[in-house]
């Protein structure tokens, strides 16, 4: 049940003076997984791994490795906590002004299948009928309404409710900017990393 070592491979590193190595592993239960090694102590000092999850050719879900400039992985770690944290202050802001509004926009609304049919034609992100009753019976109508107040639903269900806020916008608008933050330094580590 440990993993075993199955390969190793050298690839030239960022400097070509040396060398970085890929280990191959798997285990008992046919999982896989690369240990990454930068053998040139130059590049160690100047390169660190950034990994994220994807998809191959076949729609598996695999881990995506390359060699990026030390500190690259921090600074986009600290665009997207800000990009979370600007999320987060308009949507508690906008709850304290107009989740109980939104809840009373369904109070009128007796039957759950005009509930969901009302959600599916403001929120693209609906489940299917049967999957909403699921959920309302575990959580409850109010409890999911208030799930749906979310970033995500925030601009179409501000117009549902025939809100207009300043302040919302703006937080908005920022969130739009930090989004374009994000997409810069993440499209700068693609275009900058090793492979």
């Amino acid at each position: 049940m440990s993993w075993e070592e199955t390969g190793t491979r050298e690839y030239p590193c960022p400097c070509k003076q040396s060398t970085y190595s890929v280990v191959f592993l798997s285990d008992d239960w046919n999982r896989h997984e690369q240990s990454w090694v930068m053998n040139c102590l130059v590049c160690r000092a100047n390169y660190e791994i950034y990994s994220y999850w994807g998809n191959d050719s076949d729609g598996l879900t695999i881990e995506n490795k390359f060699w990026v400039k030390k500190g690259s992985v921090a600074l986009l770690d600290e665009n997207e906590n800000r990009l979370q944290d600007i999320k987060e202050e308009a949507v508690s802001y906008a709850k304290k002004l107009y989740l109980k509004q939104w809840l009373a926009s369904f109070e009128d609304t007796k039957s759950l299948k005009k509930i969901w049919a009302l959600l599916s034609n403001l929120f693209s992100n609906q489940p299917s009928l049967s999957a909403f009753y699921v959920h309302i019976k575990n959580s409850g109508v109010s409890e999911y309404l208030t799930s749906e107040f979310n970033f995500q639903n925030l601009q179409r269900l501000l117009t549902h409710l025939q809100v207009v806020d300043t302040t919302v916008q703006e937080r908005l608008q920022s969130a739009k900017v930090q989004q374009d933050e994000v997409s810069r330094v993440k499209a700068s580590l693609f275009e900058n990393g090793f492979r």
